[in-house]
């Protein structure tokens, strides 16, 4: 399994500070206490996220789907695809590859931020299992963002306005009156459009909003569903309704394509 990557950045040393709303210096201490400048620390992260953080998750889902594969099939089925029947899945499964990708990578996004495994003789988060002892050996910067990751809920977002090559201003519409974040995203336009209803996962990491690259697009009718939902539960209504768009586009793949 595959996450997007080169998709995520770290906003610029020019982004509003989300508590003052006052433009932060690139002189200014990191946040996160790591002893150096906001600039500098954010040009490392924004480095490590284009070209190394996919990596890192997918040897993340490796090694769950190696040494817990039928935990994880269970985590899954009973967690992101619960609300879809094995035969819907397997049509998914059989779609376009654009759509069976997208599926792949908000499954690894889910399973790393809310998977749960059931154990011998308990239930362990993906993210736990992954820091714990018994998981891989991880880079440490991948631990710091899997800390950050783990357990950040989806949450419903109107996409206000896409700058080219620079970012995408974000509506959350779960809150009440909505609020609206400025994320930076390379090359946004061939991610998100105007307009555009997406459930994504917005972590908070060294003191910046960062997206983690994995986007669940829902039509504009179910969004009263969502809203009406009780608050813990609104990722799940935001994944229903995304399975429910994403089956809505689904076409069988058609191998003779290939042979013409």
């Amino acid at each position: 399994m595959t996450t997007i990557r080169a998709t995520t950045a770290v906003p610029s040393a020019s982004t509003p500070d989300a508590s003052s709303g006052q433009p932060n210096s690139a002189s200014d201490p990191c946040p996160a206490g790591c002893g150096r400048t906001r600039a500098a620390c954010r040009a490392e992260r924004e480095q490590w996220m284009h070209w190394e953080q996919g990596k890192h998750e997918d040897r993340a889902a490796e090694f769950l789907e190696t040494h817990h594969a039928r935990r994880v099939e269970r985590a899954m089925r009973n967690g992101i695809f619960r609300s879809i029947d094995e035969a819907e899945l397997e049509r998914i499964w059989g779609s376009y590859c654009s759509t069976e990708q997208e599926v792949r990578w908000n499954a690894v996004d889910w399973l790393l931020a809310e998977g749960v495994l059931e154990l011998k003789h308990c239930n362990r988060s993906a993210a736990d299992l992954l820091l714990g002892p018994e998981g891989p050996e991880l880079d440490p910067r991948f631990q710091d963002w899997l800390a950050a990751l783990r357990g950040q809920p989806l949450r419903l977002f109107e996409v206000a306005e896409v700058r080219r090559r620079e970012g995408v201003l974000l509506r959350d519409l779960l809150a009440d009156p909505p609020t609206e974040t400025f994320v930076l995203i390379e090359m946004p336009e061939s991610l998100l459009q105007p307009g555009e209803l997406v459930g994504l996962r917005l972590v908070q990491w060294h003191g910046d909003p960062v997206l983690t690259g994995a986007v669940y697009p829902v039509a504009r009718e179910d969004v009263e569903e969502i809203r009406r939902a009780p608050e813990t539960e609104r990722g799940d209504a935001i994944v229903r309704a995304w399975l429910r768009d994403v089956g809505a586009r689904a076409e069988p793949f058609d191998e003779s394509v290939w042979d013409a």
